[in-house]
C-alpha cells in the first residue's frame, strides 16, 4: 500500500501596521494522481492580525499675574498751585491656545483586508479506499484603541489703582484729577481631536476559493472539507477635554481732593474699566 501526505500550509501574521493588505495569498495546493489506499492531506492556514493604540496627554496652562500703580499727585502750600494729575494705571493680557490631535490607526485611507482565493485545494485521482482531507481556516482580528487627554487652562488676574490727586492749602488751587484704571484680558483656546481608524473604517475580507475539491477517489474513500472564516473588529475611543478660563480683575481709580484754597480749582477722579474676551472651540471626531 502507497501512502503519501501532502500539507500545504500558508500563515501571515502582521501586527499594529499601519496599512495591512493581503491580494493574491491563494494557499492552492494539488494532490493528484497517489494510488488507491492513500492518506492525502491539504491544510491553508492564514492570519490577520492588527493592533493599534494611540494615547495623548497634553496639558496647557496659562497663568498671568499683573499689577499697575500710578503715583499720587500734591499741590499744596503754594501761593498759586498747579494742577495735580495722577498717572493712568493700565494692564493687557492675550493668551491664545492652539492643541490639535489625529490618530489614524491604519494612515489615511488604509484598508484591513485579505482576498484572492485564499485556501483552495484541490485532491483528484486518488484511488478507492483512500484518506483525503482538505483544511481552511482563516482568521482576522482588528483591535483600535485611542485615549486622549487634553487639559488647558487659562487663568489672568490683574489689579490697576492710580494714585490719589491732592491740590490743598493753596492761594489759587488748580484742579486735581487722578488717572484712569483699566484692565484688559482676552484668552482663546482651540481644542481639535481626530481619530480615525482605518481611514473609511474598513475590515474587508474576500475568502473566495476558501474551500476546495475532492474528486474522482474511488469507493470507499474517507473525505473531507473542512472551512472555517472568523474576523473581528473593535475600536474603543476615550477623549476627556478640559478647558478652565479664569479672569480676576480689579480696578481702583485715586481719589480727588481740593480743600483749603481761597480759590479752589475743579476736582474729577479718573475713570476705571475692566474687560475681559474668552473663546474656546473644542471639536472631537472619532
Amino acid at each position: 500500500m502507497n501512502k503519501l501526505t501532502r500539507i500545504g500550509s500558508m500563515s501571515a501574521s502582521v501586527v499594529a501596521s499601519s496599512f495591512i493588505g493581503i491580494s493574491g495569498l491563494a494557499g492552492a495546493s494539488s494532490i493528484s494522481n497517489t494510488g488507491p489506499g492513500s492518506n492525502n492531506s491539504v491544510s491553508n492556514n492564514y492570519s490577520n492580525s492588527s493592533n493599534t493604540s494611540n494615547s495623548n496627554h497634553i496639558m496647557s496652562m496659562m497663568h498671568s499675574s499683573q499689577w499697575a500703580s500710578s503715583g499720587s499727585a500734591n499741590s499744596s502750600g503754594n501761593t498759586n498751585g498747579g494742577n495735580a494729575n495722577s498717572g493712568n494705571a493700565t494692564n493687557g493680557n492675550s493668551s491664545n491656545g492652539n492643541f490639535s490631535v489625529m490618530n489614524s490607526g491604519w494612515g489615511s485611507g488604509g484598508s484591513n483586508s485579505g482576498s484572492g482565493g485564499f485556501g483552495s485545494g484541490s485532491i483528484h485521482n486518488t484511488g478507492p479506499g483512500s484518506t483525503n482531507n482538505i483544511n481552511n481556516n482563516y482568521h482576522s482580528s482588528y483591535r483600535v484603541h485611542n485615549s486622549n487627554h487634553v487639559n488647558s487652562q487659562n487663568n489672568s488676574t490683574q489689579s490697576a489703582s492710580s494714585g490719589s490727586a491732592n491740590n490743598s492749602g493753596n492761594t489759587n488751587g488748580g484742579s486735581a484729577n487722578p488717572g484712569s484704571a483699566s484692565n484688559n484680558s482676552s484668552s482663546s483656546s482651540n481644542v481639535q481631536v481626530s481619530s480615525t481608524s482605518s481611514g473609511s473604517g474598513s475590515n474587508s475580507s474576500n475568502s473566495s476559493g476558501n474551500g476546495g475539491s475532492i474528486n474522482n477517489t474511488g469507493p470507499g474513500s474517507n473525505n473531507q472539507i473542512n472551512s472555517s472564516y472568523n474576523s473581528s473588529y473593535s475600536q474603543t475611543n476615550n477623549n476627556n477635554v478640559n478647558v478652565s478660563n479664569n479672569s480676576n480683575q480689579n480696578a481702583n481709580s485715586g481719589n480727588a481732593n481740593v480743600s483749603g484754597n481761597t480759590n479752589g480749582g475743579s476736582a474729577t477722579s479718573g475713570s476705571t474699566s475692566n474687560s475681559s474676551n474668552s473663546s474656546t472651540n473644542v471639536s472631537v471626531s472619532n
